[in-house]
């Protein structure tokens, strides 16, 4: 319980700074996208299998933040996380060896994977009556590129505290054998 209380204050803190932190910061469109790279780390550590409830959570808790349809980031966010778990279940054996690299890639074809699926949906919207907002890059132009960039040295910034922040809470996953004999 403690574990899941954690991750949902992680996804709302994101979601704040994401939402009203980093475009007052970055230029309309350039905002680093954390919970995104957060959704990201998850799922190439544990796979898709344990990290679509955290997906979901975060779609959702960004759709609520951005004041879009119910379900655009949710979409976007398991798509993305499935992509990526696929990708690394591939790539397990090369993360021995190049670890970092692998995952900053992992990121690249993430972050450029959201905006290209965040772009359709948006398109989708648009034909329905529906506006999504500013916040959307164009994805053919030469901006995402450093989009991609900022979010790749965003993953690196926040790779090294979660990954400690996993090995502390991983202590409360595990079932206490004191006391007993026999499992």
């Amino acid at each position: 319980m403690f574990q899941k209380i954690i991750i949902l204050l992680i996804i709302f803190f994101s979601a704040v700074i994401q939402v009203s932190v980093f475009p007052r910061l970055f230029p309309s469109g350039l905002s680093p996208e954390i919970v995104l790279m957060l959704v990201i780390f998850w799922t190439s550590r544990d796979g898709f299998e344990k990290t679509w409830p955290k997906a979901v959570l975060s779609g959702f808790m960004l759709d609520l933040f951005y004041f879009w349809p119910a379900g655009t980031n949710i979409i976007a966010f398991a798509l993305v996380s499935y992509g990526v778990g696929f990708f690394a279940r591939r790539f397990t054996i090369s993360q021995k060896n190049m670890g970092l690299l692998v995952l900053l890639l992992l990121s690249a074809m993430g972050s450029a994977a959201n905006s290209l699926i965040l772009l359709i949906l948006a398109k989708i919207y648009k034909g329905l009556g529906l506006e999504l907002g500013i916040f959307l890059p164009d994805f053919w132009n030469r901006m995402i590129f450093l989009k991609i960039l900022i979010d790749m040295l965003l993953f690196v910034m926040i790779y090294w505290p979660l990954s400690g922040l996993e090995r502390f809470l991983s202590f409360y996953g595990k079932k206490s054998m004191q006391g007993r004999f026999f499992k």
